[in-house]
């Protein structure tokens, strides 16, 4: 109760000290890949401000929230470039970019020059560094290798049979995948990899077919299981995977960079794969405790975007708040030390969209549930994203939905 009376505190007491705006950039991924992420991230950081000016405007303060957005499609170089043009323009404080290749290519630039980002999705356990100017408010790869891994246990598979995209990220995730699939006894087998520049996905999936008639001489197919840790380039590998029964033979599962592509439910025949193959993805989920927080918020993304926004979205929003929280109650100062001092403590007592934001030494949010999405058809014939469970990850418990 007195964290909570703090956070009151200091909006009231602090608020009207401070007229001049808070400055804010943003690098999303708006046009590339994972666009979906980026433009939900967009509408959500744009509500947010709203919310905060409204709330300004009600207490006669004059301050605003002056918020700046770029366009980094997914690529590291972009992102370190739109970086700099922010830092040229005075924006210290940076919510994203999405993806860990991106925080990867702007970490170092970012710490030589005092500022500080918060990523809203990036998930690369090898980014998990105490003191850096990095947060994320999103649980690493960790969680979420334990809640595939626990699906797919569940699924009573033996063999599993992993594909990812050679990112940092995505190699994150197979990395802790293999670490927790190996003590839980699940045989992992080498994987297959592909640059982010791949055009031809024919002959990944020829690997493929060798791994699976391999694995099927030693394990019936509903024991067999493809992991698959990808981006929106999903849709052109099941494009090209339909072309192939056998593939179909078994169970795939996926990754949070997949879940709710809208690029995979625009093809007909990669949906109609990913239906055959089941392919779960998991994501970092929303608390059904904060519903009432998320659920006005989720429905004006949706009614702006025409997508549903998840939970990496929606910690655009609550990360906006605690940037303005942490502003005030330091005085809006240019110090990185007292401004990464008060996001941290700001955000371990903060409960927002996403619940409580608690971060860890760091500062990496600490804990996170997931939910698992599906590709479905409609009664209208269309093809969405649909959430089937989730992965509470205190108990370690796959709960229905």
């Amino acid at each position: 109760m007195k964290k909570i009376y703090f956070l009151i505190l200091v909006l009231f007491t602090s608020v009207n000290l401070y007229s001049q705006d808070i400055k804010v950039g943003a690098l999303l991924s708006l046009t590339g890949e994972w666009s979906s992420l980026g433009i939900n991230s967009r509408a959500a950081l744009e509500i947010a401000k709203a919310d905060i000016e409204k709330y300004l405007t009600s207490i006669n303060s004059k301050a605003r929230i002056d918020l700046r957005i770029e366009d980094t499609k997914l690529d590291p170089q972009t992102a370190l470039d739109k970086l700099k043009l922010l830092n040229l323009a005075g924006y210290k404080i940076v919510i994203g970019p999405q993806s860990s290749a991106e925080i990867l290519g702007i970490k170092k630039y970012a710490d030589e020059n005092n500022m500080l980002i918060i990523s809203q999705s990036s998930t690369a356990s090898d980014l998990s560094v105490a003191g850096d100017n990095i947060f994320r408010l999103c649980p690493d790869d960790l969680g979420e290798a334990k809640a595939i891994t626990s699906l797919i246990l569940d699924d009573n598979i033996k063999y599993l049979i992993p594909v990812y995209r050679l990112d940092i990220g995505n190699e994150g995730l197979y990395k802790s995948l293999n670490d927790v699939a190996t003590k839980e006894k699940l045989f992992v087998s080498e994987p297959i990899t592909y640059t982010d520049d791949s055009e031809n996905f024919d002959n990944i999936l020829d690997k493929l077919k060798i791994k699976l008639n391999e694995a099927l001489s030693k394990f019936p197919n509903t024991q067999i299981g493809v992991y698959l840790a990808a981006f929106d380039e999903n849709m052109e590998i099941f494009r090209e995977a339909y072309k192939f029964p056998e593939l179909e033979k078994v169970k795939w599962y996926g990754s949070d960079g997949a879940a709710l592509s809208k690029v995979l439910i625009s093809n007909s025949v990669a949906s109609d794969f990913a239906i055959s193959v089941d392919y779960p993805c998991p994501i970092f989920g929303l608390e059904n405790n904060a519903s009432e927080k998320w659920m006005p918020v989720k429905k004006a993304i949706f009614e702006s975007t025409r997508m549903e926004a998840d939970a990496f979205a929606l910690a655009t929003y609550d990360a906006l708040w605690i940037v303005y929280l942490s502003q005030i109650s330091n005085g809006i100062s240019k110090d990185i030390n007292v401004i990464k001092n008060s996001f941290k403590g700001i955000a371990s007592n903060y409960y927002g969209l996403t619940g409580w934001t608690h971060l860890n030494e760091a500062g990496d949010r600490e804990f996170g549930n997931f939910d698992y999405w599906i590709v479905r058809k409609n009664s209208d014939g269309n093809y969405e994203w649909v959430k089937v469970d989730s992965y509470d990850g205190l108990s370690g418990t796959i709960i229905g939905n």
